[in-house]
C-alpha cells in the first residue's frame, strides 16, 4: 500500500490508517485459519495460536473484532473525505469478504474434495483467497488522488499479477521444503497441476509482466518494482529472494 501511494506521489502519512485497517483484516484472517475448524493449526509465527493460547470461543470473537476495528480505522480517517472513507469502506469490505477472502477460503476448502481441479479454478481460488488482498492494498491509495486511467489501469494489473504470483511461489516453496507430506500431496497446487518447471515459468511470466505495467509511473514505482521482484525471484534456489529483501529493508 505504501509502496503504491508513493507511486502516486500521495504522503505516506495519510496511508497509515488504511494500511492498519488492511493488517486488521489479515491478522483476523490467521486468527480464523488457524482454528480446529479451518487449517487447525496450534502454531502462528513461533508461538501458540490465538485458540491454542486462549481457547475457541475467544479466537473466534477476536477475529470478529479484528474485522470491525479494520472498518472503523477507514470509516474513521479524518484525513479523507466522506466519499473516500466509504470508497475505501468498500472496497475493503469487498476484498475480505464473499466475494473476495471468505469466498476464495470456502472454494479452498472445498478443493479437498475434489477428485479433479483445472487450472481455471484454482487461478479463482488463488485470486480470492489470497489475490484480493494484495489487489486492494495496490488499490486503496488511488480513492485518495485524482489518478489517471492510464495509472488505474497499471495498478490493477500490477495487483492481480503480484496475488497470483505469491501463491504460485508459495506452492513452490511448499513443495520444495518438502511439505506436501502424506496426506497432503493430492491437494491441487500449481506444481501438482503443471508441474514444477511450468510453474516456475508462469512465475517468472507473471513478475515480467507485473514490473511492465508499470512504466507508466516512472522512478516512482520503484518500490513496487523491488516487491515485485522479490516475490517473483528467487524460487528453486532461495538467493534472489534474500538479497531483494534485505534491499527492502534498507529502502
Amino acid at each position: 500500500m505504501y509502496a503504491s501511494g508513493q507511486a502516486l506521489g500521495i504522503d505516506l502519512e495519510r496511508l497509515d490508517r488504511l494500511a492498519c485497517a488492511l493488517e486488521l483484516v489479515h491478522a483476523y484472517s490467521l486468527v480464523h485459519d488457524d482454528l480446529p475448524c479451518m487449517d487447525d493449526d496450534d502454531i502462528r509465527r513461533g508461538r501458540p495460536s490465538c485458540h491454542a493460547a486462549y481457547g475457541e470461543a475467544t479466537a473466534l470473537l477476536a477475529g470478529n473484532a479484528l474485522l470491525l476495528c479494520a472498518i472503523i480505522e477507514v470509516a474513521g480517517d479524518e484525513k479523507s473525505s466522506e466519499a473516500q472513507r466509504s470508497a475505501g469502506v468498500e472496497r475493503l469490505c469487498e476484498a475480505a469478504g464473499s466475494f473476495g477472502m471468505v469466498g476464495g477460503q470456502q472454494m479452498d476448502m472445498e478443493l479437498e474434495n475434489m477428485t479433479e481441479c483445472q487450472i481455471d479454478l484454482l487461478n479463482e481460488v488463488y485470486r480470492l483467497k489470497t489475490g484480493c488482498l494484495f489487489h486492494v492494498a495496490v488499490m486503496l491509495p488511488t480513492e485518495l488522488v485524482q489518478v489517471r486511467q492510464e495509472q488505474r489501469n497499471a495498478l490493477d494489473a500490477y495487483g492481480r499479477k503480484i496475488g497470483l504470483a505469491f501463491q504460485i511461489r508459495d506452492d513452490l516453496e511448499d513443495m520444495e521444503q518438502d511439505a506436501l507430506l502424506p496426506g497432503n500431496g493430492t491437494r491441487p497446487t500449481y506444481p501438482v497441476l503443471l508441474g514444477v518447471e511450468e510453474s516456475r515459468k508462469r512465475l517468472s511470466d507473471l513478475g515480467a509482466g507485473a514490473l511492465e505495467v508499470l512504466d507508466v509511473f516512472g522512478d516512482q514505482a520503484d518500490l513496487l518494482r523491488s516487491l515485485g521482484q522479490w516475490l517473483t525471484a528467487g524460487s528453486g534456489n532461495g538467493s534472489g529472494a534474500r538479497d531483494t529483501n534485505s534491499e527492502l529493508r534498507a529502502t
